[in-house]
């Protein structure tokens, strides 16, 4: 056969390499007899064949994997010297032809109908094989991460997997309880049961860290607190009724409102992950509310780092820009509401090496240190800037976000308005929603909780263009706006690079503005004039988080989350701000004190934690406070903060559309 095929060896040889495996031949007794297996359990291999070129290269020289920021230059010389031999150029193609044969393989219209235009990953293969092994009545178990749940092009595997699910157990390996090192502990997997297609509906229980919580939920009698993800410091591994989401058509209709992806049935719906059916009336809120940014917003991705290094453009040299024009912002720059909020050391080698920016004594014309600067001609570096109605996107007030969400921090949206002049990589987008005002505006929505819980409860872990014009957004004329506007102003405007947006957006009625909740010893909130002054933001830390708690709120009430729903989102999704939240105090100074290192007021140490409990503990002799701190001190209670603030902002629209005054329509 070989004679008269000569493509044959190859084919053998091909397949002994790789390993084919043709199931309806090895099995054909099951598959003519009874049409396919009656049980399959698997933990198939979840390995996306990706071409990692420096993992390649690192075989024949570890420096591909261990120089970190090496110039491009140097990176391509090395690489052409390496490959001069042709034993090494042959394996780097034969690698190369691996991969890219694989995923050709995996996303083929004749191998794998459901995985074509989505990212080839094994799990997705192996579970579109176990369904064309079924037999009549078969149930498969399969370990398998969750990824096909979220994005557009997964949607037709989506279908196929919604019409066969019976149940779906959500783990993460936190402590590396299931898989130990190399394996992380934010790994996400789940267990998946399928049976034979047809109507949706199956169970599920989200985001749990032990086997033990399924069984426990399932025969729970309902009673008792509802669990989060977090119980006094540990994981919540608490069995409780409400764990138990149920999941049918209906439920992905209402869902599909919420990841809000065009061309996308409800049977295709992405899945949320609620940790109990408390989080609900949250979901069934964002759902029903209809503003969106929509597409008509102006947004800037920024320099791509490595190739606007490799085109000249930007170069890593930590060290502080002669103006706000030549500045390149990174993410830690800021975080949620604070566009002046850390800074790089020199040298800065990794994230850990950023430094908090003390915003009581923070310059009135501060300009942050930045690790990258413009390499070549300024020209060339402004001409590679997005250019909005004519006009560079550097020109404008910003609402700048990070990029990457991360949903194992105290908070996954940190989002700022940044003055015009700094560029930024892009790890930031920034946006423009077609006037300063509701610009302003959306930073208040983005700096908010329930905006932050969308992102968690979607799974948006890449919030680019398309997810952002998707994100919720205040409409003009709404009851609250002012309310929204002094808080976002007061929390952003922190230098005197605002000085004009805030000339603009100035308006009496800020002074009738109140604190929703009744902080201790802060001045009035809308004790504001027409010019920026340096007492115009918000400078300490304590009046600071009294204006972000509220905007939580505020928030909240104008999406129509009630402070039940607010509240419960809190404890259920947010287990490391609750851990900050759980012994924080204030001084007489607004000077924050904590007792969690992640969240030390500035300039706190350790100590001075210890010596505040002593003297806040009565039986104990110390009546000293801690050397830089005053008496009285504030202890936060955020879930009471929330109901308070929530409470009066309610009272606002209530009492409006009482009087007559409003309809709730904008």
């Amino acid at each position: 056969m070989g004679e008269i095929f000569p493509w044959l060896h190859e084919v053998e040889n091909l397949a002994e390499r790789h390993g084919f495996f043709h199931w309806e031949l090895q099995f054909s007794h099951l598959f003519k007899n009874r049409g396919g297996f009656d049980i399959q359990v698997g933990n198939p291999p979840w390995v996306r064949p990706n071409w990692d070129e420096d993992a390649v290269l690192a075989e024949f020289d570890p420096w591909f994997k261990l120089a970190e920021k090496s110039p491009a230059e140097s990176k391509f010389g090395r690489k052409n010297e390496l490959l001069k031999f042709d034993s090494r150029w042959n394996e780097f193609l034969n690698e190369l032809s691996g991969i890219a044969g694989l995923s050709d393989f995996l996303s083929g219209e004749a191998t794998y109908p459901p995985l074509v235009g989505t990212q080839p990953d094994l799990y997705r293969a192996f579970m579109c094989r176990s369904w064309g092994n079924m037999g009549e009545g078969c149930n498969i178990g399969l370990v398998h991460p969750n990824t096909h749940f979220g994005g557009v092009r997964e949607r037709h595997l989506r279908r196929e997997s919604y019409a066969r699910l019976k149940f779906l157990a959500f783990f993460v390996n936190g402590g590396n309880w299931a898989f130990s090192r190399p394996v992380g502990d934010t790994a996400e997997f789940g267990v998946h049961v399928y049976g034979d297609p047809g109507v949706v509906g199956f169970d599920c229980v989200n985001r749990i860290y032990s086997p033990s919580v399924v069984a426990g939920s399932f025969v729970h009698d309902g009673l008792g607190e509802v669990p989060g993800i977090k119980y006094h410091g540990d994981w919540d591994i608490r069995p409780h009724k409400k764990r138990v989401v149920h999941v049918d058509e209906g439920v992905l209709g209402e869902w599909s409102k919420v990841t809000a992806i065009g061309g996308v049935s409800s049977l295709e719906a992405p899945l949320l992950f609620p940790v109990s059916s408390s989080e609900a009336g949250a979901i069934s809120a964002i759902a029903a509310y209809c503003g969106r940014l929509g597409a008509d917003i102006q947004i800037a991705s920024g320099y791509h780092e490595a190739g606007a290094k490799k085109d000249g453009l930007i170069r890593w040299n930590s060290s502080r820009p002669i103006d706000l024009h030549e500045a390149i912002l990174q993410g830690p720059h800021f975080s949620q509401a604070t566009p002046y909020a850390k800074i790089p050391m020199i040298p800065c080698k990794s994230t850990n090496d950023w430094v908090s920016w003390d915003i009581s004594s923070l310059p009135e014309s501060a300009i942050p240190l930045c690790n990258y600067e413009r390499a070549g001609c300024r020209s060339d570096y402004l001409a590679s800037q997005d250019s909005w109605n004519k006009k560079r996107y550097t020109e404008y007030y910003r609402l700048a976000w990070r990029r990457r969400i991360a949903f194992n921090t105290e908070r996954s949206l940190f989002a700022a308005l940044i003055p015009p002049g700094p560029a930024h990589v892009d790890a930031v987008h920034s946006m423009w929603a077609g006037d300063n005002q509701m610009t302003v505006l959306n930073t208040g929505f983005w700096a908010s909780l329930p905006l932050d819980y969308l992102l968690r409860i979607t799974g948006r872990s890449d919030l680019r263009n398309t997810e952002a014009y998707k994100m919720p957004a205040p409409t003009p004329g709404h009851l609250l706006e002012t309310a929204l506007l002094v808080r976002s102003m007061r929390l952003n405007c922190l230098t005197n690079a605002y000085a004009p947006l805030w000339a603009e957006l100035y308006d009496e009625s800020w002074q009738q503005e109140t604190w929703a909740v009744n902080w201790p010893r802060l001045a009035p909130l809308g004790e504001v004039g027409p010019e920026w002054e340096y007492a115009s933001p918000l400078r300490t830390e304590y009046e600071r988080r009294a204006a972000l708690v509220e905007l939580d709120a505020l928030v909240s009430v104008w999406l129509g989350i009630s402070a039940d729903e607010l509240t419960a989102v809190y404890k259920s999704r947010y287990p490391v701000l609750h851990d900050y939240e759980a012994d924080i105090h204030f001084d007489a100074n607004g000077r924050k004190i904590a007792k969690n290192h992640n969240t030390y007021g500035y300039g706190q140490t350790k100590e001075d934690f210890l010596h505040l409990k002593k003297y806040l503990d009565k039986d104990d002799p110390t009546d000293t406070v801690p050397e830089g701190y005053a008496a009285p001190f504030y202890d936060t209670d955020r879930e009471r903060e929330y109901r308070e603030a929530h409470a009066h902002f309610t009272e606002i629209v209530e009492r409006a559309k009482r009087d007559g005054t409003w309809d709730g329509e904008v």
